[in-house]
């Protein structure tokens, strides 16, 4: 269980950056750090600093291949 605090804590947020590659690295089967990358981009606490729409559809994520 995590009980960080957000807001101005950078270190609270590069705890939750690190879970979330972890989590990431142990579900997905390929381009892991840009999935994390994106996901993070979407789901900060800051709605000031997330990805607006068109920021994630230009993601890298989405320039990889996938498995075939």
């Amino acid at each position: 269980e995590c009980n960080l605090q957000y807001g101005n804590n950078r270190i609270a947020t590069q705890l939750t950056y690190l879970q979330l590659q972890d989590l990431v690295a142990r579900n997905a089967d390929h381009s892991k750090a840009s999935l994390a990358d994106l996901l993070y981009g979407l789901l900060r606490f800051e709605p000031s600093e997330r990805l607006t729409a068109q920021e994630a559809l230009d993601h890298p994520f989405f320039r990889i291949p996938g498995p075939t």
